[in-house]
């Protein structure tokens, strides 16, 4: 292979490496907010459980939803 080819090749893998790495750690970041803003709110329905403004099925139906959206 040509040396200018060669070239050319290497600088374009390091071109895809960092753009890579870039969007991986978009996505982190975008994942880790969404993970908080859940777990938020399954802090404020576990507080309207215990402070009972919230019935007991409502509650259970709101975490699993809240659970399943967090495990995707």
């Amino acid at each position: 292979m040509p040396q200018d080819w060669a070239e050319y090749l290497n600088q374009r893998l390091e071109k895809d490496r960092t753009k890579s790495a870039h969007s991986v750690s978009v996505f982190v970041k975008e994942n880790e907010k969404k993970i908080q803003n859940i777990t938020e709110k399954l802090q404020r329905l576990l507080d309207g459980y215990l402070d009972q403004d919230i019935d007991k099925e409502i509650y259970r139906a709101e975490k699993g939803k809240l659970l399943s959206e967090k495990s995707h």
